[in-house]
């Protein structure tokens, strides 16, 4: 809270971060680094992700580990309908915490919709159609990492691949993440080399984000 010439009590507004990257880029880690540095300089913030742990969230969690089968217009129109209730959902939505002062921080977001389901039956500009209520964040954070880096990484952590947890795919997605990111060049984003030590990429997270601090 910041205090206004008459003594009244001005609620700042918080701001909004999104991580994206392949999986096995390093996102989930980066949130959690980014989200005790924020702490540790006293600000109220919060983690959270896409999908969401929402009731839609929860059917794109099944779809992707193969429980559930959703064709590709289905499940994109699912991950938009997921984002919204993220974002506008009254008592717990982003926009709810970005008005009480937090930050928010995300593992995945927009981006990642552009690039893991832009299809013959889902076009890119059919995509952002679908997603236009998505609000823009205020930085997007780019991990970018090497499809192979990221595959050994995945099979490090878990003998269990989900959907898009292979060499084709993630090199697929890796494309349309670089379309989208060209499609999208006037949204406040920067990328940094995922192909590092965490403690290295974290610096660069902290160096990127410094400049919200300041405003």
């Amino acid at each position: 809270m910041t205090e206004q010439a008459d003594g009244t009590a001005e609620s700042s507004h918080g701001y909004f971060v999104v991580f994206e990257g392949l999986d096995g880029a390093g996102t989930t880690t980066q949130v959690r680094l980014l989200v005790n540095w924020l702490t540790g300089q006293g600000i109220d913030v919060e983690a959270t992700n896409e999908p969401t742990n929402g009731p839609i969230g929860a059917v794109l969690r099944q779809a992707l580990q193969g429980r559930v089968v959703l064709d590709p217009v289905t499940m994109a129109l699912a991950f938009a309908a997921d984002r919204t209730d993220h974002l506008f959902d009254p008592g717990n939505g982003v926009l709810r915490s970005l008005d009480l002062g937090h930050w928010v921080v995300c593992d995945r977001y927009l981006l990642s919709s552009l690039a893991y389901q832009t299809s013959e039956e889902t076009s890119l500009e059919w995509l952002l159609a679908a997603n236009r209520h998505a609000v823009t964040p205020d930085l997007t954070v780019f991990v970018d990492t090497p499809p192979e880096v990221c595959l050994q990484r995945i099979a490090a952590r878990s003998n269990r691949r989900d959907l898009f947890e292979n060499e084709t795919a993630l090199k697929r997605t890796l494309d349309n993440y670089r379309q989208a990111l060209d499609r999208c060049h006037d949204l406040p984003m920067v990328r940094i080399d995922g192909n590092q030590p965490p403690e290295a990429v974290s610096a660069d997270v902290v160096e990127a984000v410094m400049p919200l601090l300041r405003r």
